[in-house]
């Protein structure tokens, strides 16, 4: 600070410059450090975790040496973000280098220019359970428990909000079938710095029986068998429209016994689903009654 300044040079000219002499000036002026930048070195970008820590990799160099100057780089180094937050290009302090060699005291270091991101930390719901149904055409899902965030870091205040909704991936009968959930979000002064993985669940469609309508069991009179036979017109209960969905096959009844009664059992067998929505429905063979009523004996070989 305040280094002396010798001036040389000048002179004298003019009639009268030889009654006078000339007394050079003497001046003052700082010279600075030379700042020093390092080189060399990658900071590595991760997601957020509550600290300021972060992970640089590579060999400190310096740049901006005078030659023959001697000067190398020394110390301990510290690294850490400006903030414990999320961000793109975050600053990144280092501390604890210094410098060393003969020419050491010519030359200060410049902050380095590292920088990297820290990325939202995803967090998952638990507690919550697919709750499975029958089949009802649409993709409706449901799910019980209580939703929980996991992976909050302590002692951030993070809180699950929204109005959730689930949705079964298709229509159709299945098992474990994948429930997308949607509608969950997050809250709280430390939300900023998490992101949400809306939680998968899963759960079972299962066909929808179908009943058997139209149909009368016929009476009869006892003969010996079980064979029994009905009326009118089958028809199917409980499509959800548009499916398309037909009855078929080879009906057979039956009676429960042979034996004389009122409102006899009929057993029903053979009726078949067919159509394209088939597959999303089981069919509930009809149970119909009738009576076996006593026949009638005469008496022969009387005169």
């Amino acid at each position: 600070t305040a280094k002396t300044i010798t001036t040389t040079g000048y002179t004298l000219g003019g009639t009268g410059a030889g009654n006078y002499t000339l007394t050079q000036p003497t001046l003052a002026a700082n010279i600075t450090a030379k700042a020093l930048t390092i080189t060399g070195l990658t900071a590595s970008s991760r997601v957020y975790d509550g600290t300021t820590s972060v992970s640089v990799s590579g060999s400190a160099a310096l740049s901006g040496i005078i030659s023959p100057d001697v000067v190398a780089i020394a110390g301990s180094p510290s690294f850490a973000f400006d903030t414990k937050d999320v961000g793109t290009a975050k600053t990144i302090v280092t501390t604890g280098y210094t410098l060393t060699g003969a020419d050491a005291a010519d030359y200060t270091i410049s902050p380095t220019s590292l920088s990297a991101n820290i990325t939202a930390k995803a967090l998952t719901v638990s507690g919550l359970t697919g709750t499975s149904r029958t089949y009802d055409g649409t993709t409706t899902a449901s799910a019980t428990g209580s939703a929980s965030l996991v992976g909050i870091v302590s002692p951030d205040v993070v809180t699950l909000t929204g109005t959730p909704a689930y949705s079964f991936d298709t229509r159709d009968i299945g098992t474990a079938k994948t429930i997308t959930t949607t509608g969950y979000t997050l809250g709280g002064t430390g939300a900023g710095n998490y992101t949400l993985t809306q939680p998968t669940l899963a759960a079972n469609i299962t066909a929808k029986a179908l009943t058997v309508s139209g149909l009368t069991g016929t009476s009869r009179t006892f003969d010996g068998t079980t064979t029994a036979s009905a009326t009118g017109s089958a028809s199917l209960v409980g499509i959800v429209s548009p499916d398309v969905v037909t009855i078929g096959g080879t009906p057979a009844y039956a009676f429960d016994t042979r034996d004389i009664g009122t409102a006899k059992t009929i057993t029903t067998t053979g009726y078949t689903l067919g159509g394209t929505g088939a597959g999303n429905y089981t069919l509930t063979q009809p149970t119909l009654a009738a009576n076996i009523t006593a026949k009638a004996l005469t008496i022969t070989g009387l005169t």
